[in-house]
């Protein structure tokens, strides 16, 4: 998944959004990588059949789950094990329908989980998707191959009514599949690769649950880590979290329940490509050899949900974050809910988000080495050595390095919405406004001990404003219209006045669904994203007109047991390109797929 097509909320990057599985955080792959945006986006870690539902907070959720909540949280619901054994089968084929050079994919996957005594149950899952490789494409018209592996296994233990247990393993591989490019120009084939070569990911968890006198209580402690090393490089991530809470409800003066809990979390990352790898020392005059980084981190947090009348709710909350590195940091949040009658919802707030600065980008020995963008700040001015001798930028080529006395990156968010859920609809719209501030970014240092730098620095400050839009209306009793869009008022650099040239100003996705009976379905749905630029310059390379795909899929329940689905994507085979990769739309494919439950 490109940059371009990665999902991001409220227009801030990837790495902005929070992904939990079952509320625990799956730990980030980002700098295994030589940078942290040539990879995938961390979210192909477990296979679809375990999903039970997906929940999508947007917004600022930094008082309940503290750094990188700041645009919003993707919590991915996982199935329950089931009082009887069952389970089901899944099998997915897409075919590309417009060249015999662009790959298909097939998708697998397998759950069972049932009982093994009275009070203890098992789950297992696995799954296998591959993508073929494009061969013979031009930039931007096609995508190299994938061959991701999930497996997973967690057994459920319930000695009482009131207390469970739960451990859990997974283990995954992503592997690249190389591809084929053709020279626009000279008509040359290369092979061409995107991402790691090879990615694994380890994931270990014990949990428990319990019910006491005074309230409910989660405790969880798991472990994550990423390894995509190979002969002779060694790159790889972990952290360790422990964490829990307990709710607890109580009246006093008002109907209340109140939430309080704590998290520890360790980090180390080893990558030999990037840090301790500078030749004649950093920035600073000092050599480091070491490749490895690490940093400890501890919270404590507290949200009250405060009944003050039968028909308006009151949230307070509040949660201090302590990092080895940056110190203390507090992300409160009040947030209120008015329900005059059972369809009508009116609710709005304020809460401030933050975004530690991950252990790489803190490292002053840590630097990646760039020979375009990233060292244009260099150019146009005299710079002076450490010995105060002049040199002047040629274009040769910098060192991209992190910064130990870098802040957190921090926002305020200010949002109020209105919802209505009668005769059978669901409408809303919520305007929200984002101050964000000590932006993280690379700033021309200058010429130091031999050769060119720029450096990690809190140097912007942003804006956004915007509404979001839900308009789910029934048109007749076998037909539904499903609307949702982000219109952005306004998203611009404060210190410099410019857009934020990588937010679309709107984005459409729109909806019908016919069901004529209940075993049979069918939907034609489209996806509107305006003009957008995928990079901080305005070259035309770099800019995705706006454009709309249009998508036709059917579901037909054959029996309890067995369903079936095909469609087509990219129905109209729209095609987007605009000479570069960041941004890419398959080309017109056809699918289909069955699930089995037994």
């Amino acid at each position: 998944m490109e940059e371009g097509s990665k999902i991001k909320i409220r227009g801030l990057p990837d790495n902005y959004t929070l992904i939990l599985v079952d509320g625990k955080r799956i730990g980030s792959s980002r700098d295994t990588n030589y940078r942290p945006d040539l990879g995938r986006q961390d979210l192909n870690w477990i296979t679809p059949d375990m999903i039970e539902r997906i929940e999508v907070v947007r917004g600022p959720m930094s008082s309940l789950y503290g750094s990188d909540a700041m645009g919003g949280v993707i919590n991915i619901i996982t199935r329950k094990i089931p009082a009887v054994w069952g389970g089901n089968v899944t099998l997915n084929y897409t075919q590309p329908t417009t060249s015999s050079k662009l790959g298909s994919s097939v998708q697998t996957g397998i759950m069972a989980a049932g009982p093994l005594t009275d009070n203890l149950g098992l789950r297992l899952t696995a799954g296998l998707t591959e993508r073929e490789a494009d061969k013979k494409y031009k930039a931007g018209e096609g995508a190299t191959g994938a061959k991701d592996q999930n497996y997973n296994a967690m057994l459920h233990y319930q000695p009482t009514d009131k207390h469970t247990f739960s451990f859990e393993v997974g283990h995954s591989i992503q592997k690249n599949e190389k591809g084929s490019q053709v020279n626009a120009l000279t008509g040359i084939e290369t092979e061409t690769s995107w991402g790691p070569k090879e990615l694994t990911h380890n994931n270990y968890g014990i949990s428990h649950e319990g019910e006491w006198s005074i309230g409910k209580s989660k405790l969880n402690a798991y472990y994550n880590d990423y390894d995509q090393s190979l002969e002779n490089i060694i790159t790889k991530s972990s952290e360790m979290i422990v964490e829990g809470s307990l709710s607890m409800p109580f009246d006093f003066m008002l109907e209340q329940n109140v939430t309080v809990g704590g998290q520890w979390k360790k980090q180390e990352l080893t990558n030999t490509r990037t840090i301790g790898t500078l030749p004649g020392g950093s920035w600073n005059g000092v050599g480091y050899n070491n490749p490895v980084v690490d940093n400890k981190s501890w919270a404590l947090f507290i949200e009250d949900n405060i009944k003050l009348l039968d028909s308006l709710n009151l949230t307070l909350g509040n949660r201090l974050d302590h990092d080895d590195k940056y110190g203390s940091h507090h992300s409160p949040r009040a947030y209120l809910v008015y329900s005059p009658t059972e369809d009508l919802v009116i609710k709005g707030g304020v809460a401030k988000g933050f975004r530690a600065p991950t252990v790489k980008e803190t490292t002053p020995g840590a630097a990646t080495r760039s020979r375009g963008g990233g060292c244009n700040g260099l150019l146009g001015k005299t710079w002076f050595d450490e010995n105060g001798s002049p040199h002047i930028y040629d274009r040769t080529g910098c060192y991209m390095t992190g910064n130990p006395n870098l802040k957190p990156e921090e926002s305020t968010n200010y949002e109020i919405g209105v919802n209505y859920s009668g005769l059978g609809s669901d409408l809303g719209i919520t305007y929200f406004h984002t101050d964000f501030k000590n932006k993280i970014a690379y700033s021309p240092l200058g010429y130091y001990y031999g050769n060119w730098f720029t450096r990690n620095e809190n140097i912007n400050a942003a804006i956004t404003r915007g509404i979001e839009l839900v308009a789910n209306v029934p048109i007749m009793d076998y037909l539904n219209w499903n609307n949702n869009a982000t219109y952005f008022f306004e998203a611009k650099n404060k210190d410099t006045g410019e857009t934020l040239l990588s937010t679309p100003k709107l984005i459409i996705n729109s909806a019908l669904n016919w069901k004529p009976m209940d075993t049979f379905s069918l939907e034609l749905g489209a996806q509107y994203q305006g003009k957008q630029y995928l990079t901080d310059t305005t070259n035309s390379s770099s800019m995705q007109k706006r454009h709309t795909i249009v998508n036709l899929a059917a579901n037909y329940n054959y029996s309890e047991n067995l369903t079936f689905r095909g469609g087509l994507t990219n129905l109209l085979d729209k095609k987007l390109a605009n000479g570069g990769s960041d941004y890419m739309v398959e080309r017109q494919q056809v699918f289909a797929g069955l699930t089995y439950k037994y």
